[in-house]
């Protein structure tokens, strides 16, 4: 598989099948590998609005400070970490030489910090006036609404809520796109509701179920065409994860980047 550069591995092998899990030092999706060059990141071809990623924003008053880390703690390294990947995948997806209007944000298991990155990243965006939505497609656990204290049913099916607290940010509750609990995915409607939305919006994530319960991480992969994988140190399954990037590849979704979750 050919990695981006800031993904940190070279050549064309695939990955490897292995039962260890994923570490800082080796492991696949390191962060890190972002992190191997400390100067800032110049943005001479992004929109302006994506260099205000550098600093971080007031945390609003709201019970979402208390839900996600970089309303919380806007001064840690952590949310430090979380706007410099914001600001690559700006530079290498949103707003490169080929501009993406959407990004699936993958992992192999639950529990691996897939949602709460995915909902840190849309904030960040937000923060900078970036026109942001966020859309939980994991029909099976969904959990964005709950997390960002959002009612499902506040607007019509197919409209984004805006989220209280954080201007520039919406979600699309799962809820607005299946019809119930054990529906599947269907890469080209979410690509239609993508290509519907995407005149509204500068950054559209998309909150996938984990790959362990089926296929719909790659069928929403397909509807973006993109993937950031998300790993936890000393959890993920270096055989599991290997399994889903080696999937991607040939589903023909482009990875680009990852990031490690510390324990």
């Amino acid at each position: 598989m050919d990695y981006p550069a800031e993904h940190g591995r070279e050549g064309n092998s695939r990955a490897t099948d292995d039962d260890t899990t994923a570490d800082k030092q080796g492991g696949i999706g390191n962060d890190q590998a972002y992190d191997a060059q400390p100067e800032a990141v110049t943005l001479p071809s992004i929109d302006s609005r994506y260099r205000e990623l550098d600093a971080p924003a007031t945390a609003p008053s709201t019970s979402l400070v208390e839900a996600v880390s970089v309303l919380r703690e806007p001064l840690s390294s952590a949310a430090a970490d979380t706007r410099r990947l914001a600001q690559r995948l700006a530079v290498h997806w949103f707003r490169g030489d080929a501009v993406h209007p959407a990004l699936s944000i993958i992992s192999a298991e639950r529990g691996e910090g897939r949602t709460s990155t995915a909902i840190n990243l849309a904030c960040v965006y937000a923060q900078a006036t970036v026109r942001t939505l966020l859309i939980d497609a994991d029909l099976h656990n969904p959990t964005v609404h709950v997390q960002l204290g959002l009612d499902p049913d506040a607007s019509d099916k197919g409209v984004p809520i805006p989220v209280e607290g954080v201007p520039n940010l919406s979600v699309l509750p799962a809820s607005h796109i299946s019809k119930g609990p054990h529906d599947r995915l269907v890469p080209s409607a979410l690509g239609g509701l993508i290509e519907h939305l995407r005149s509204h919006f500068d950054v559209i994530l998309v909150d996938t179920p984990a790959a362990a319960v089926g296929e719909d991480y790659l069928f929403a992969g397909l509807a973006t065409g993109g993937g950031l994988v998300v790993t936890r140190e000393g959890q993920t399954k270096v055989k599991a994860i290997a399994k889903v990037l080696n999937s991607c590849e040939d589903a023909g979704i482009k990875i680009v980047g990852g990031t490690m979750l510390e324990r």
